[in-house]
């Protein structure tokens, strides 16, 4: 839908056949890019932020940020993003933000439409699906042969993804910006946030009701990294619980055949992958307004000049 705001001509096609359900995790930005490309305001913020482990905050180390991401992607990545804790600003949205763009843009968006190859009469396509969904959608027929880029991105690379659950509470006499994470492996919440009165609860497997596991328990973690009264938490308004299919990815090995697949895709194809899952590469929103542009400047160049800048 961002998207949409940079190609006013453009239709928006959702496989879903109603509104899918809205992301509900941190969302956050660190610019005002995407609030001026929509027309959107935006509230600039200071972030504070802090590890809580074993009963007390401590600063990033080695171990705690190996911790956090085998507990969140069940590997060592050693760029994420609980290396960094000190106060930044930010750009918040407002919370009903995907609905406001959904509302704006609803003359323009056909549900229910199913993409399987993209030889039709389209003349171009932006796609945000994930990448191996895109690569599908590229029926062997139109391939050159076995060894082609796209044949060999769809079986050499591999897509892993780790899903989340998220939990959202309204808070009362509450006003603050601020983010915890929580690498220990005894708790299943790796994250929480509070947007002013909003606390965002994510983890990174199902939150357990009545302690099955041996997990402590997640609310009294969440509440003393806080400074909150366990009662008090659970007291507080639960908004919604839903799962997200696509929480968190870890980028594939293979890079170069990663870039050359996506490459292909918008030179012999003119689909032009935009977005985390559909570049399949850990970017923030406020990238994507970049790519957007990217990807207006490449729309325009004709075939040899694309193939010179590849």
């Amino acid at each position: 839908m961002i998207a949409a705001y940079a190609f006013p001509r453009a239709q928006i096609l959702e496989a879903s056949p109603e509104p899918p359900t809205e992301h509900k995790a941190l969302l956050r930005f660190r610019s005002e890019a995407v609030s001026t490309l929509t027309g959107v305001p935006f509230k600039k913020v200071l972030v504070r932020k802090g590890i809580f482990i074993d009963g007390e905050f401590r600063q990033p180390d080695i171990r705690l940020c190996n911790m956090y991401s085998d507990k969140v992607l069940g590997l060592i990545d050693g760029d994420r993003s609980i290396w960094n804790v000190e106060p930044v600003e930010r750009w918040i949205a407002p919370e009903n933000f995907i609905s406001i763009l959904r509302e704006d843009l609803a003359s323009r968006i056909l549900y229910g439409m199913v993409v399987s190859d993209f030889y039709d009469d389209q003349e171009s396509w932006i796609s945000t699906m994930p990448l191996l969904n895109t690569l599908n959608c590229v029926h062997e027929s139109h391939l050159e042969s076995e060894a082609d880029v796209l044949s060999r991105a769809k079986l050499d690379l591999e897509f892993r993804r780790s899903p989340i659950e998220v939990r959202r509470y309204r808070l009362a006499n509450v006003n603050a910006y601020q983010t915890i994470y929580f690498p220990s492996p005894t708790t299943c919440v790796y994250r929480a946030s509070i947007t002013g009165d909003l606390l965002i609860v994510e983890a990174s497997r199902p939150f357990p009701d009545d302690n099955p596991f041996g997990y402590s328990n997640w609310q009294e973690e969440v509440a003393a990294a806080f400074g909150i009264a366990k009662a008090q938490l659970s007291a507080y308004l639960q908004l919604d619980s839903i799962s997200q299919e696509y929480g968190k990815i870890v980028e594939c090995e293979d890079d170069a055949l990663r870039e050359h697949a996506i490459g292909e895709l918008s030179d012999r194809f003119e689909v032009y992958s935009l977005g985390r899952f559909a570049t399949w590469r850990n970017i923030l929103l406020d990238d994507v307004v970049h790519d957007i542009q990217q990807i207006k400047r490449l729309m325009i160049q004709p075939p040899y000049k694309r193939r010179l800048g590849k």
